[in-house]
Protein backbone atom coordinates (compact mmCIF):
# COMPACT_ATOMS: atom_id res chain seq x y z
CA UNK A 1 0.00 0.00 0.00
CA UNK A 2 1.45 3.44 -0.93
CA UNK A 3 2.37 6.05 2.08
CA UNK A 4 0.37 8.72 2.63
CA UNK A 5 1.15 11.91 3.74
CA UNK A 6 -0.77 14.22 6.14
CA UNK A 7 -0.84 18.24 6.10
CA UNK A 8 -1.92 19.61 9.52
CA UNK A 9 -4.61 22.29 9.87
CA UNK A 10 -5.52 24.54 12.58
CA UNK A 11 -8.91 23.00 14.18
CA UNK A 12 -10.20 26.13 12.97
CA UNK A 13 -11.35 24.42 9.92
CA UNK A 14 -14.53 22.94 11.87
CA UNK A 15 -16.13 26.29 11.83
CA UNK A 16 -16.92 25.19 8.12
CA UNK A 17 -19.39 23.06 9.55
CA UNK A 18 -21.38 25.25 10.98
CA UNK A 19 -24.69 23.78 9.71
CA UNK A 20 -26.22 20.09 8.74
CA UNK A 21 -27.10 20.87 5.16
CA UNK A 22 -24.28 21.40 2.43
CA UNK A 23 -24.14 24.11 0.38
CA UNK A 24 -26.15 23.26 -2.82
CA UNK A 25 -23.87 21.27 -5.22
CA UNK A 26 -21.08 21.37 -2.61
CA UNK A 27 -18.89 18.11 -3.46
CA UNK A 28 -18.12 15.98 0.35
CA UNK A 29 -15.54 13.78 -0.40
CA UNK A 30 -15.12 10.70 2.34
CA UNK A 31 -12.25 8.69 3.41
CA UNK A 32 -10.95 6.85 6.02
CA UNK A 33 -8.06 7.17 8.64
CA UNK A 34 -5.69 5.68 6.05
CA UNK A 35 -6.63 8.36 3.38
CA UNK A 36 -8.50 5.78 1.46
CA UNK A 37 -11.07 7.20 -0.98
CA UNK A 38 -14.34 5.60 -0.29
CA UNK A 39 -16.62 8.41 -2.66
CA UNK A 40 -18.21 10.91 -1.99
CA UNK A 41 -21.72 13.03 -1.91
CA UNK A 42 -23.02 15.96 -3.74
CA UNK A 43 -26.62 17.48 -4.22
CA UNK A 44 -27.94 14.43 -2.39
CA UNK A 45 -26.13 11.91 -4.26
CA UNK A 46 -23.55 9.07 -3.77
CA UNK A 47 -20.67 9.14 -6.11
CA UNK A 48 -18.47 6.33 -6.41
CA UNK A 49 -14.55 6.62 -5.78
CA UNK A 50 -13.86 5.80 -9.50
CA UNK A 51 -16.32 8.85 -10.50
CA UNK A 52 -15.28 10.92 -7.27
CA UNK A 53 -11.43 11.41 -8.45
CA UNK A 54 -12.45 13.51 -11.46
CA UNK A 55 -13.65 15.94 -9.30
CA UNK A 56 -10.63 15.97 -6.85
CA UNK A 57 -7.67 17.88 -8.32
CA UNK A 58 -6.07 17.95 -4.74
CA UNK A 59 -5.83 20.94 -2.40
CA UNK A 60 -9.50 19.92 -0.73
CA UNK A 61 -9.59 20.49 3.03
CA UNK A 62 -10.87 17.00 4.95
CA UNK A 63 -12.38 17.40 8.40
CA UNK A 64 -11.67 14.34 10.71
CA UNK A 65 -14.35 13.11 12.80
CA UNK A 66 -14.36 10.64 16.14
CA UNK A 67 -17.13 9.20 18.18
CA UNK A 68 -16.32 11.83 20.62
CA UNK A 69 -16.32 14.59 18.03
CA UNK A 70 -13.95 16.36 15.98
CA UNK A 71 -10.67 15.05 15.73
CA UNK A 72 -8.40 16.88 12.76
CA UNK A 73 -8.30 19.19 10.13
CA UNK A 74 -6.05 18.49 6.90
CA UNK A 75 -5.21 19.44 3.48
CA UNK A 76 -5.71 16.29 0.67
CA UNK A 77 -3.69 15.96 -2.23
CA UNK A 78 -4.70 15.17 -5.33
CA UNK A 79 -6.03 10.98 -5.02
CA UNK A 80 -3.15 8.70 -6.22
CA UNK A 81 -3.84 5.01 -7.56
CA UNK A 82 -3.20 2.22 -4.55
CA UNK A 83 -0.53 0.27 -6.74
CA UNK A 84 -0.72 -2.94 -4.12
CA UNK A 85 -4.38 -3.49 -5.59
CA UNK A 86 -4.59 -1.25 -8.63
CA UNK A 87 -8.45 -0.86 -7.84
CA UNK A 88 -8.60 1.67 -5.14
CA UNK A 89 -7.63 5.49 -5.05
CA UNK A 90 -5.60 6.64 -1.76
CA UNK A 91 -5.86 10.09 -0.76
CA UNK A 92 -2.45 11.25 -0.13
CA UNK A 93 -1.58 13.39 3.51
CA UNK A 94 1.38 14.66 5.50
CA UNK A 95 1.85 14.60 9.19
CA UNK A 96 -0.44 11.50 9.53
CA UNK A 97 1.11 10.72 13.13
CA UNK A 98 -2.10 12.05 14.63
CA UNK A 99 -4.78 9.60 12.58
CA UNK A 100 -2.72 6.44 12.42
CA UNK A 101 -4.91 3.18 12.92
CA UNK A 102 -7.93 5.38 14.78
CA UNK A 103 -11.37 4.64 13.98
CA UNK A 104 -11.49 8.27 12.10
CA UNK A 105 -13.42 9.73 9.08
CA UNK A 106 -12.74 12.87 7.02
CA UNK A 107 -15.36 14.76 5.33
CA UNK A 108 -14.97 17.32 2.94
CA UNK A 109 -16.88 20.09 1.72
CA UNK A 110 -19.60 22.41 4.26
CA UNK A 111 -21.72 20.34 5.84
CA UNK A 112 -21.66 19.15 9.54
CA UNK A 113 -21.56 15.57 9.36
CA UNK A 114 -21.98 14.85 12.75
CA UNK A 115 -25.68 16.52 14.17
CA UNK A 116 -25.90 13.69 16.65
CA UNK A 117 -22.87 11.79 18.58
CA UNK A 118 -22.94 7.91 19.47
CA UNK A 119 -23.05 7.09 23.16
CA UNK A 120 -20.68 4.16 24.39
CA UNK A 121 -22.92 1.74 26.28
CA UNK A 122 -21.66 -1.02 28.78
CA UNK A 123 -19.86 -4.17 26.51
CA UNK A 124 -21.85 -6.43 29.40
CA UNK A 125 -25.31 -6.00 29.16
CA UNK A 126 -27.11 -9.77 28.75
CA UNK A 127 -29.47 -8.39 26.18
CA UNK A 128 -26.59 -7.85 23.77
CA UNK A 129 -24.33 -10.61 24.90
CA UNK A 130 -27.48 -13.17 23.98
CA UNK A 131 -28.02 -11.34 20.70
CA UNK A 132 -23.50 -11.64 19.70
CA UNK A 133 -24.20 -15.17 20.61
CA UNK A 134 -27.42 -15.93 18.63
CA UNK A 135 -25.44 -14.24 15.56
CA UNK A 136 -23.04 -16.60 16.20
CA UNK A 137 -24.93 -19.59 15.99
CA UNK A 138 -26.26 -18.92 12.75
CA UNK A 139 -22.67 -19.21 11.73
CA UNK A 140 -21.78 -22.10 13.04
CA UNK A 141 -20.12 -20.93 16.64
CA UNK A 142 -21.19 -21.89 19.91
CA UNK A 143 -20.13 -19.49 22.15
CA UNK A 144 -21.96 -18.95 25.87
CA UNK A 145 -20.47 -15.65 26.54
CA UNK A 146 -19.20 -13.90 23.92
CA UNK A 147 -16.88 -10.83 23.82
CA UNK A 148 -17.86 -7.13 22.96
CA UNK A 149 -15.41 -4.99 22.56
CA UNK A 150 -17.72 -1.88 21.51
CA UNK A 151 -20.87 -0.76 21.90
CA UNK A 152 -22.94 2.35 20.67
CA UNK A 153 -25.92 3.80 21.68
CA UNK A 154 -27.38 6.23 18.79
CA UNK A 155 -30.40 8.27 16.84
CA UNK A 156 -29.95 7.57 13.39
CA UNK A 157 -32.87 9.26 11.81
CA UNK A 158 -32.58 12.05 14.41
CA UNK A 159 -36.47 10.99 15.57
CA UNK A 160 -35.30 10.29 19.27
CA UNK A 161 -35.07 6.55 18.76
CA UNK A 162 -31.70 4.93 19.81
CA UNK A 163 -30.60 2.28 17.64
CA UNK A 164 -27.51 0.14 18.98
CA UNK A 165 -24.26 -0.11 17.02
CA UNK A 166 -22.48 -3.40 17.86
CA UNK A 167 -18.41 -4.62 17.61
CA UNK A 168 -17.37 -8.34 19.11
CA UNK A 169 -14.64 -10.57 18.53
CA UNK A 170 -12.67 -13.40 20.19
CA UNK A 171 -10.09 -12.92 22.48
CA UNK A 172 -6.86 -12.67 21.07
CA UNK A 173 -8.50 -12.57 17.95
CA UNK A 174 -5.66 -12.06 14.92
CA UNK A 175 -5.83 -11.39 11.35
CA UNK A 176 -2.88 -13.78 10.03
CA UNK A 177 -3.64 -17.24 8.75
CA UNK A 178 -1.33 -19.52 11.14
CA UNK A 179 -2.81 -18.10 14.38
CA UNK A 180 -6.58 -18.81 13.05
CA UNK A 181 -6.19 -22.07 11.69
CA UNK A 182 -7.42 -24.37 14.47
CA UNK A 183 -8.96 -22.09 16.56
CA UNK A 184 -12.81 -20.99 17.17
CA UNK A 185 -12.69 -17.48 15.98
CA UNK A 186 -15.34 -14.39 15.38
CA UNK A 187 -15.06 -10.40 14.03
CA UNK A 188 -18.50 -9.08 13.52
CA UNK A 189 -20.06 -5.47 13.49
CA UNK A 190 -24.00 -5.47 13.41
CA UNK A 191 -26.62 -3.25 14.09
CA UNK A 192 -29.57 -3.66 16.24
CA UNK A 193 -32.51 -1.60 15.52
CA UNK A 194 -36.42 -1.32 15.46
CA UNK A 195 -38.42 -1.79 11.95
CA UNK A 196 -41.92 -1.74 12.15
CA UNK A 197 -41.94 -1.94 16.05
CA UNK A 198 -39.64 -5.35 15.98
CA UNK A 199 -36.37 -5.09 16.96
CA UNK A 200 -34.05 -6.51 13.93
CA UNK A 201 -30.27 -6.98 13.67
CA UNK A 202 -28.48 -6.59 10.66
CA UNK A 203 -24.81 -8.31 9.92
CA UNK A 204 -22.94 -5.54 8.33
CA UNK A 205 -19.29 -7.27 8.50
CA UNK A 206 -17.94 -10.51 10.08
CA UNK A 207 -15.58 -13.34 9.88
CA UNK A 208 -16.54 -16.49 11.33
CA UNK A 209 -14.07 -19.57 12.01
CA UNK A 210 -14.95 -22.78 13.31
CA UNK A 211 -12.68 -25.15 15.08
CA UNK A 212 -10.30 -26.77 13.16
CA UNK A 213 -11.76 -25.06 10.09
CA UNK A 214 -8.42 -22.98 8.11
CA UNK A 215 -8.80 -19.11 7.06
CA UNK A 216 -6.59 -18.29 4.67
CA UNK A 217 -6.95 -14.48 5.61
CA UNK A 218 -9.50 -13.85 8.34
CA UNK A 219 -10.63 -9.81 8.27
CA UNK A 220 -10.97 -8.31 11.31
CA UNK A 221 -14.02 -5.57 11.60
CA UNK A 222 -14.40 -2.61 13.66
CA UNK A 223 -16.74 0.25 13.92
CA UNK A 224 -16.81 3.57 12.62
CA UNK A 225 -17.97 6.90 13.93
CA UNK A 226 -21.91 7.15 12.33
CA UNK A 227 -21.84 10.46 10.04
CA UNK A 228 -24.35 12.64 7.98
CA UNK A 229 -22.26 11.68 4.98
CA UNK A 230 -25.15 13.24 2.65
CA UNK A 231 -26.91 15.94 4.72
CA UNK A 232 -30.51 14.58 4.57
CA UNK A 233 -30.06 14.85 8.65
CA UNK A 234 -29.99 10.73 9.05
CA UNK A 235 -26.49 9.12 9.86
CA UNK A 236 -24.98 6.66 7.66
CA UNK A 237 -23.51 3.68 9.03
CA UNK A 238 -19.71 3.08 8.58
CA UNK A 239 -17.40 -0.09 9.40
CA UNK A 240 -13.76 -0.72 8.77
CA UNK A 241 -11.80 -3.93 7.99
CA UNK A 242 -8.42 -5.16 7.84
CA UNK A 243 -6.64 -8.36 6.96
CA UNK A 244 -2.66 -9.14 6.54
CA UNK A 245 -1.68 -7.54 3.54
CA UNK A 246 -4.52 -4.58 3.62
CA UNK A 247 -7.76 -3.45 4.85
CA UNK A 248 -10.92 -0.63 3.76
CA UNK A 249 -14.40 0.67 4.79
CA UNK A 250 -17.51 0.60 3.84
CA UNK A 251 -20.91 3.17 4.30
CA UNK A 252 -24.74 1.96 4.64
CA UNK A 253 -27.65 4.40 4.13
CA UNK A 254 -30.57 3.32 5.67
CA UNK A 255 -33.52 2.57 3.54
CA UNK A 256 -36.47 2.34 5.18
CA UNK A 257 -35.14 1.78 8.18
CA UNK A 258 -32.98 -1.03 7.07
CA UNK A 259 -29.38 -0.12 6.29
CA UNK A 260 -28.20 -0.26 2.60
CA UNK A 261 -24.27 -1.09 1.48
CA UNK A 262 -23.80 2.54 -0.66
CA UNK A 263 -19.91 2.83 -0.96
CA UNK A 264 -17.27 -0.32 0.01
CA UNK A 265 -13.68 0.04 -1.28
CA UNK A 266 -10.74 -1.85 -0.27
CA UNK A 267 -6.90 -1.37 -0.82
CA UNK A 268 -3.81 -4.12 -0.44
CA UNK A 269 -2.80 -6.92 -1.88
Amino acid sequence: MNLRRFVLLPLSLFALASSTQSAPGDLAPIVDSGGLLLGAAQGGKWIKASDAIKKLPGGEKYRFYGFDGPASAHVGAKPEMDQASGAAWIVPFQNRADMFNKPLVGVGGSGNPQPRKARSGSVTQPVYLRAVSALLAKHGLKVKTPRIVKLYRVDLNGKGDDSVLIEAASPKYAVMPTEANGKLAYSVVFLRTVVNGKVQTFELGGEFVKPGAPSDAPNEYNLLPPLDLNGDGVLEILIGSHYYEGGGSAVYELKNGKPKLILDEVAGA
